[in-house]
């Protein structure tokens, strides 16, 4: 197998190495790195940024690290190439979450002006039609477009898949089907890895909303007025403010929010997509499953409701290497999760 790096500014291929060992990281819901190793030193410091295609699949080549007959690259997801900070222009309507994404990336990398940072050769496609959540801003008005994605994509399933079509890339914005699946460490197909618990996670949550109801007092200012609404997480990722009659396992949390015409609803979806985890499943297997397809395990005699968060293939093994949930177990995870 052959490694080919394509220019950033022109998606021309400019140089080829052969493959000595790789761990691809298929598919993941966070940002998660893939390491190659490719024979001899071809591949620099200069290549830094620019996209690698290898075994039909197109990385952001983040670090390169040579070696006396081999080079060692870090490489990320497509996605994470878009981490500039953008603003949102809450005068713009959009038709769902895809469409946003998609007027993102044609306006600021497609069709940007500066033809350094420029992605001519990107090729967006939208078909989701899930209704409009705005991205959470920081103090200045801005938002990260990667971690709005990754955001929407655990809250939504709403996909974002980059793909190598040889003088283009091509960008899909999908919505993912609903699957179940029957995971047996017992069949010969699958190999339990690890499992970790946790009493992290949300599982209730109080939001309290400080409506602006667009009306001012006699000094001016603005009238509020304070709603409070209780959400639950069901075992099964359903959210409600009806009991469920299975409860998700966690605690009990409130946020607060504020502004005019705030969808409370989907504040609380978000906010359980970036808080549910409790648990961690690690295990290679044999079938080829999806990210965000829901399982059921038999761990040690107990049942345990999960979904595929990550998925990797390794050049030593003919087997997939999947995680289920995304409790950090290691040091390097939580210290990312943290942002640091």
């Amino acid at each position: 197998m052959d490694a080919f790096v394509k220019r950033f500014s022109t998606y021309r291929t400019i140089k080829q190495a052969p493959v000595i060992s790789s761990a691809l990281t298929l598919d993941s819901l966070d940002a998660d790195t893939t390491t190659v190793t490719v024979k001899g030193t071809d591949i620099n410091r200069s290549d830094t940024g620019n996209w690698l295609i290898v075994d039909g699949l197109c990385f952001l080549i983040t670090t390169v690290k040579p070696q006396t007959d081999r080079t060692l690259l870090t490489l990320m997801s497509p996605l994470d190439d878009f981490d500039r900070p953008l603003e949102f222009d809450d005068g713009q309507s959009y038709a769902s979450i895809g469409a946003f994404i998609a007027a993102q990336l044609q306006q600021h990398w497609v069709e940007t002006e500066d033809p350094v940072y420029a992605m001519p050769y990107l090729v967006v496609s939208n078909s989701d039609t899930t209704a409009f959540a705005p991205p959470e801003l920081d103090n200045n008005g801005l938002f990260v477009l990667p971690e709005y994605c990754r955001l929407m994509r655990k809250s939504y399933r709403v996909n974002v898949q980059f793909a190598d079509a040889g003088d283009t890339m091509t960008c899909k914005i999908s919505t993912s089907p609903v699957a179940a699946r029957q995971i047996s460490f017992e069949d010969g197909h699958s190999q339990l890895q690890s499992v970790d618990y946790s009493s992290s996670g949300t599982a209730k949550l109080t939001i309290i909303y400080d409506r602006d109801t667009g009306e001012r007092d006699e000094n001016n200012d603005a009238i509020v007025v304070r709603e409070r609404t209780t959400w639950y997480l069901s075992d099964t990722g359903e959210v409600s403010q009806t009991v469920p009659s299975r409860r998700a396992a966690g605690e009990w949390d409130t946020i607060a929010v504020k502004g005019k015409n705030v969808d409370v609803k989907a504040k609380a979806i978000e906010t359980f997509a970036k808080n549910k985890s409790n648990h961690k499943l690690e295990f290679w297997s044999d079938r080829d499953l999806n990210v965000q397809d829901d399982c059921t395990f038999q761990v040690y005699g107990e049942s345990l409701q999960s979904y595929i968060s990550y998925k990797r293939k390794s050049s030593t093994d003919k087997r997939y290497y999947y995680k289920s949930g995304e409790l950090a177990t290691t040091v390097t995870e939580k210290l990312r999760g943290a942002g640091i």
